[in-house]
């Protein structure tokens, strides 16, 4: 009961800091990914797409898209109930919803640690490791991400301690209950196999620190329960992965793999399901012979021979239905491991400013800790060096083993990420729980048997000294919250300057005071604003302005341009110098670039919002007009233009309609024109006929057939002067009654027009 009050404690801790404000901080760009990548599979199993559902997730990510789906289809429920729509204060948005399930979920984690060590390294070390990971930064940031890495730490960390008291208990079902685990984390992200070679590594630590006699557990380094949860594991790798289902060409297309082999194995699993009699009749041989074999089977000291019989048998069986059911899913297993290992080798597109540190990975995994985590880290080796040297009895050798297996796995999943060539710090989340077990034993342990020694009133001061700095650590967290880059540094490496000093990207949490700057500029100016986006995705600032400001999504758009002549502002995300440097060559600027409105933390540029320069067009700018063209008749469509020509419309097969616009430039104040040729293509019933009617900066004129020939094309000018209007939009509506071609388009400086 103690332990299970303790375990609610922690969940409760855990979740806090995990679901409080989650809406609030900007979304990044894979979480956009998987947000529709879950709500994919929601859409499949509405319409009865149940063979599909999760076919099209690429890691696969099953568990965490299936996770982040029941949140979205909750939150679904929950808005078509209550009428909410985007913009209500009730209102919860698929992007939310997806981060919630995903913070409810991997919160648990703390929880699962504590029940899962208590019994090993004691109820105080256990629940100080918990509590580590309940207030890791980098576990809550990545709990607060609708992304998979917090899901498959979870999973990870839930394999390990079921293998744990597998092999301490000599239990198969726990053994078995593993590699289901293991399997779901595989099909969460293939990095899940290097579990493989640790838990070798486990068998092997704990033989030489456990002496044989009187031991309980498992010796043999590898068991028949082992190879049956391997195979546990593959077998729900590929009856979850519904991606492993698809046909061989779709295989090809996106497994990429392909070989004799694997040609072989799929042209067996074809002839086996065109002989389903054959199969049919094998699969109910081996099912029954199976049955009867554990129906017989009395276990005593481990798996018997009758017990692995019957394995072999229901395996057989397992296989055989793969063959006849679904046959392409073996071959696509294979398929997939040799796929996962050509991903190490894959180098991904650059990821902003993200630079691979000097040292490489542990150079990026120690930077990223936070101070609490290394300070105990560094203390665990020469605490746990003189617990062993002094023989203290509370170091006992379970401590020393669980310690030394903590380490052993964290060293291995590191060494691993360390292969590929992208080299992120989340790809090491899932190993946190191990590592708060290394940081927690030694040094606890080391602490414990102090303060036993200690008087009553200096041991209740210094058990309550302790209390005291986790819980202004727990208050700091929940600070650290509204600015959620900072969950991701710490002090010791140089804070959020040393992070950018060593070229590693910034993850900003919340745009909020620019975009609240940008709504008063919008209102104060009272037109549409264009706000150009350098330093980080403009899918990820437009979506975490929209659901912000629904109701403004038109008003202020963002785009990739920096071009004073495309932009009415230039937001810069991370403070970089070669951004800025960036920015005073598009604007050709000199040294004198000030920013109009500065975000700061740490006295450190997190955001900067440039106002671009009105400067004249250098000289006549041509517009694309096959890209402007936006005919509104449903019968129209430009597929191949005639050469020369942009935009053609025929007034016998054509409705009319706008034929060509263009937002144009944001220029300095002074006199423009708009050229445009335009030649006709039909003779015409009355020269009085209306052929187009121009608007160019708030500046109209209408074009009559008189005013245009067959024999060429015909510049048609309307001149206006920009005052308060900057902006070079023009538009040509075709009334319908005249066939003509526009052949080009452009606007012109007055100066020059005056020149020529």
């Amino acid at each position: 009961m103690k332990r299970f009050c303790l375990a609610l404690l922690l969940l409760a801790l855990s979740l806090a800091p995990r679901v409080y404000n989650i809406a609030a901080h900007t979304p990044e760009p894979d979480e956009l990914l998987w947000r529709e990548r879950s709500w994919t599979i929601v859409d499949n199993l509405k319409h009865d797409r149940f063979a599909v559902a999760t076919a099209h997730l690429k890691h696969p990510g099953v568990p965490p898209a299936l996770v982040m789906a029941s949140g979205q289809a909750v939150a679904n429920s929950l808005n078509l109930r209550r009428g909410s729509k985007l913009g209500d204060g009730q209102y919860i948005d698929r992007l939310t919803a997806a981060r919630i399930s995903n913070a409810l979920v991997s919160g648990i984690c703390p929880s699962l640690l504590f029940l899962g060590t208590a019994a090993l390294v004691g109820e105080g070390i256990a629940f100080f490791a918990a509590l580590l990971l309940a207030f890791d930064p980098h576990a809550i940031a990545a709990s607060r991400m609708a992304h998979l890495d917090a899901i498959l730490m979870c999973l990870v960390a839930l394999t390990i301690l079921l293998y744990w008291a597998a092999v301490e208990r000599s239990s198969l079902k726990l053994k078995l209950l593993s590699g289901v685990t293991w399997g779901l984390a595989v099909c969460t992200k293939p990095t899940a196999v290097v579990l493989l070679g640790y838990f070798v590594v486990h068998k092997l630590i704990r033989n030489l620190i456990i002496p044989a006699e009187g031991d309980q557990g498992e010796r043999r380094i590898i068991t028949w329960g082992d190879w049956w949860a391997f195979l546990i594991g593959n077998a729900v790798l590929m009856g979850t992965a519904q991606r492993l289902w698809l046909t061989k060409i779709e295989a090809l297309g996106r497994l990429r793999q392909n070989g004799l082999l694997l040609n072989l194995v799929s042209g067996t699993a074809s002839f086996l399901g065109e002989h389903f009699a054959l199969s049919l009749a094998f699969l109910l041989t081996t099912t029954l012979l199976g049955a009867f074999l554990i129906w017989n089977w009395q276990r005593e000291e481990g798996p018997t021979l009758k017990f692995n019989a019957a394995m072999i048998a229901f395996s057989a069986s397992f296989l055989l239905a793969l063959f006849t059911v679904v046959p392409q899913v073996v071959a696509n297993s294979a398929r997939f491991w040799l796929y996962a290992k050509s991903l190490t080798h894959e180098i991904p597109e650059p990821h902003g400013l993200w630079h691979p540190p000097t040292w490489g990975y542990l150079e990026l995994f120690f930077r990223k800790l936070p101070v609490s985590s290394i300070l105990l880290l560094a203390l665990s080796v020469p605490c746990a060096v003189v617990l062993i040297l002094k023989r203290f009895p509370e170091f006992n050798r379970i401590r020393l083993l669980f310690w030394a297996s903590s380490l052993a796995v964290v060293l291995i999943w590191v060494a691993a990420i360390s292969l590929p060539e992208k080299k992120v710090y989340r790809y090491a989340i899932p190993v946190l729980p191990e590592l708060m077990l290394v940081a927690a034993v030694a040094p606890m342990t080391f602490f414990l048997h102090y303060l036993q020694k200690l008087r009553p009133g200096l041991r209740v001061s210094a058990a309550g000294g302790l209390m005291l700095v986790a819980a202004a650590y727990y208050g700091a967290i929940f600070e650290e919250l509204g600015h959620n880059h900072r969950l991701y540094v710490n002090d010791l490496s140089g804070g959020l300057r040393g992070l950018r000093d060593a070229g590693l990207k910034i993850h900003p949490a919340d745009h909020e005071e620019v975009f609240s700057y940008l709504v008063e500029a919008h209102q104060r100016e009272n037109k549409p604003l264009t706000v150009g986006v350098i330093g980080d995705s403009v899918e990820v600032v437009s979506e975490a302005f929209a659901l912000k400001y629904p109701h403004l999504r038109q008003a202020i758009r963002f785009v990739r341009s920096t071009s004073p002549y495309q932009t009415d502002y230039v937001f810069i995300v991370g403070g970089y110098e070669q951004l800025e440097q960036e920015l005073r060559e598009a604007f050709k600027a000199d040294s004198k670039l000030r920013p109009e409105y500065v975000v700061r933390v740490d006295n450190l540029e997190i955001f900067e919002l440039y106002r671009s320069p009105l400067v004249p067009l250098p000289g006549q700018e041509q517009l694309a007009l096959k890209r402007l063209h936006h005919a509104t008749g449903a019968i129209h469509k430009i597929s191949q233009p005639k050469p020369g020509i942009a935009i053609g419309v025929d007034s016998t097969k054509d409705k009319a309609g706008y034929v060509a616009f263009s937002n144009g430039y944001r220029v300095a104040p002074g006199p423009y024109t708009l050229r445009l040729d335009v030649q006709l293509t039909r003779p015409v019933k009355s020269a009085t006929d209306e052929a187009l009617r121009l608007e160019f900066a708030g500046c109209k004129r209408r074009v009559t057939a008189a005013e245009l020939n067959q024999n060429g094309p015909t510049e048609i000018a309307l001149p206006c002067r920009l005052e308060n209007r900057h902006w070079t939009k023009f538009n040509a509506y075709w009334p319908g009654a005249v066939g003509l071609d526009i052949t080009s388009a452009a606007i012109v400086p007055e100066v020059e027009k005056a020149k020529s």
